[in-house]
């Protein structure tokens, strides 16, 4: 990456949060002592983004403090299932939020969906409820953002949406979700020529993306990433016990169906009260067929990310994890956390929410940054999270408060 200094968005495109400012003076325009220009040597290798907001539906809390509460109290196992049944007949395990079933925003979507898709695609269950999470989680970031991104005197900002979809989804159902999303934004007061759609990526590759574009350019922008995802459908169930990836008894490393959304109001580095600093690195790790999982590539990570920080691993508070149902992932997060911050307890420190959300692709990584910023401005200390459930991938985020501007220099 170029150590070239760029210059930050101008003053005042963020908005006050805490009645403070949240934005940075240029790097020039400060005298800095030679250990803290070290140190921005080595946080300029992993450019961090700001979290000012964040939201969920999870099938154990509505926002990051539910959810939160229901892992402490370990109270986020999957349950029984009334609807949905394996090929004999009994009832499976499943992840299922109870606000997937709002009747009244479906029908609005879909009566929008038929006026301005042409043709309306056709969606089955799980996609409903999927659209249905999604609505209230991006609701409810358009609504914060508006609090947030006013203008302030300064250039106008663009809000940039980045979807991430279930990857078994038809591209006229990725279409029409976009739309629907655009619509939804512009219902909160966003105009339309000041709202983009990011390329479609993972939500590591997309945050890793972002940072480097922050980087790049000074422009005033901020992106809504967003993720939600059904698979409470006895079509799911039918695939899954077919192709032998259903979770069941005699199946232990399979997948429990879930459902939820959760999403990032994400802008360019900023600090002040109520940020939280997110960076993240990524590495491709093939873990299929393996009877045991190193933490080898995760290790390797946090010391890289931590390093670079110049934080200690003793100072990390807490690790947040993506990690679902399969056991071999499980023990590669508990590994992890003994070698990385062996000060943490197993049961209350490290966390992971795939038993509390069940299969339901990207949402357990995003929902897990989430929970992350939250934990991380409340405990006031750093935290990892860890996403070791997509295949073929490995992903850490340092999630830490952001300084104060009286510590800014």
């Amino acid at each position: 990456m170029s150590t070239t200094t760029t210059t930050p968005p101008a003053q005042g495109w963020l908005n006050r949060i805490g009645g403070r400012l949240l934005a940075r003076q240029p790097a020039a325009q400060t005298a800095a002592a030679p250990a803290v220009q070290k140190d921005a040597v080595l946080e300029r290798r992993y450019p961090a983004l700001s979290i000012l907001a964040g939201a969920l539906r999870t099938p154990h809390g509505a926002s990051a403090e539910e959810l939160g509460a229901a892992l402490a109290a370990n109270k986020v196992d999957a349950d029984l299932d009334r609807e949905l049944i394996d090929d004999d007949g009994f009832p499976v395990l499943s992840a299922r939020c109870e606000q997937a079933g709002d009747e009244a925003e479906r029908e609005e979507i879909a009566e929008w969906l038929e006026t301005y898709a042409a043709p309306a695609p056709h969606f089955g269950i799980e996609q409903w409820r999927a659209l249905v999470l999604g609505t209230a989680v991006l609701r409810e970031l358009a609504d914060r953002a508006a609090g947030i991104l006013a203008p302030d005197g300064g250039a106008p900002f663009t809000l940039q949406l980045a979807p991430v979809l279930p990857d078994d989804w038809e591209v006229e159902q990725r279409e029409a979700a976009s739309m629907w999303c655009r619509q939804v934004l512009m219902q909160s007061g966003w105009p339309a020529a000041r709202v983009g759609l990011a390329e479609p990526a993972a939500p590591a590759v997309l945050l890793a993306r972002l940072a480097q574009e922050t980087e790049q350019t000074a422009a005033p922008a901020a992106t809504i990433l967003l993720a939600f995802c059904s698979h409470l459908g006895q079509e799911t169930v039918d695939r899954w016990s077919a192709n032998g990836t259903l979770f069941t008894s005699y199946h232990p490393r399979g997948r429990i169906p879930g459902e939820g959304a959760a999403g990032l109001l994400l802008a360019p580095r900023a600090d002040g009260a109520d940020i939280a600093h997110l960076s993240l690195e990524t590495e491709a790790y093939e873990s299929a067929g393996l009877k045991r999982l190193s933490p080898h590539v995760l290790n390797t990570l946090a010391e890289r990310l931590l390093g670079g920080a110049a934080i200690a691993p003793a100072a990390v508070a807490m690790v947040v994890a993506d990690t679902g149902a399969d056991t071999r992932l499980a023990l590669e997060l508990m590994e992890f956390g003994g070698a990385t911050a062996p000060h943490l307890d197993n049961a209350s420190d490290i966390v992971r929410l795939g038993p509390a959300c069940g299969a339901c692709g990207a949402v357990p990584f995003v929902a897990a940054l989430v929970l992350a910023a939250h934990a991380a401005l409340e405990h006031d200390a750093p935290l990892l999270c860890v996403g070791n459930d997509a295949p073929g991938l490995r992903a850490l985020a340092l999630v830490r408060p952001a300084p104060s501007l009286q510590d800014t220099p």
